[in-house]
């Protein structure tokens, strides 16, 4: 009998523990889909904004246009960038943290990829036309291999910290509704550097020879 009461009591004990187990993983779920769900939401308001601000950009140019006016508003740009790389860097987060990619991401993520190309391409009438305009530097590289990639990455921050350089990183080929600006530009291999919209450097590119290139358009 007291052999059979203490098994009892080990099963209540052990009943007890899977029990708080299945809580706990429980709760681990929930608070995992919510932390992706609200960083979802996170990402597409800043997507909204920064959609927004393109197409403020984008009526200032038209309104310089139409009445002969010049509108080098840096700050603007400086705005809509920031927002560029706030978005981005929660993508990553996003992809970093969750194991399941929904089509919700990918569309977030491609929209992410045109708002950039939507900037890049009115930032060349400010680099041509504004005297205070910086160096533009656009990066191709490809996620799924990432070695000289994440190489070339180091790189170009490192220039940053250094000079007035303003870098857009695009993970090439991604979405078929960019085959356009793929097939632009002539990318032999990756990573691929265009810098200040007519120098294409297909290849790692060194500290130095980039240096080099960026110093001569300063001459």
């Amino acid at each position: 009998m007291r052999q059979h009461k203490k098994a009892g009591v080990g099963k209540a004990v052990k009943s007890y523990y899977i029990t708080a187990v299945l809580i706990v993983f429980f709760l681990g779920f929930l608070l995992g889909w919510f932390y992706n769900d609200s960083s979802l939401d996170e990402t597409k308001l800043l997507l909204e904004e920064s959609q927004l601000n393109i197409d403020s950009f984008n009526y200032a140019l038209l309104f310089s246009e139409e009445l002969n006016v010049s509108m080098c508003n840096l700050e603007m740009i400086d705005y809509m960038e920031d927002i560029l790389f706030k978005t981005g860097q929660e993508l990553i987060s996003l992809e970093e943290t969750s194991n399941d990619f929904s089509e919700e991401y990918s569309l977030l993520k491609q929209k992410h990829n045109i708002n950039q190309v939507l900037f890049y391409t009115y930032y060349r009438d400010y680099y041509f036309g504004c005297e205070d305009s910086e160096d533009m530097i656009l990066f191709f590289f490809n996620s799924s291999e990432l070695d000289d990639s994440n190489n070339q990455g180091e790189i170009l921050n490192s220039i940053v910290e250094q000079y007035d350089v303003r870098v857009l990183a695009m993970d090439y080929d991604y979405t078929e509704r960019l085959d356009f600006f793929y097939d632009f530009y002539d990318t032999q291999s990756l990573p691929t550097l265009v810098i200040n919209y007519d120098e294409v450097r297909s290849g790692f590119v060194s500290y130095d020879e980039l240096e080099t290139i960026l110093l001569a358009y300063d001459e």
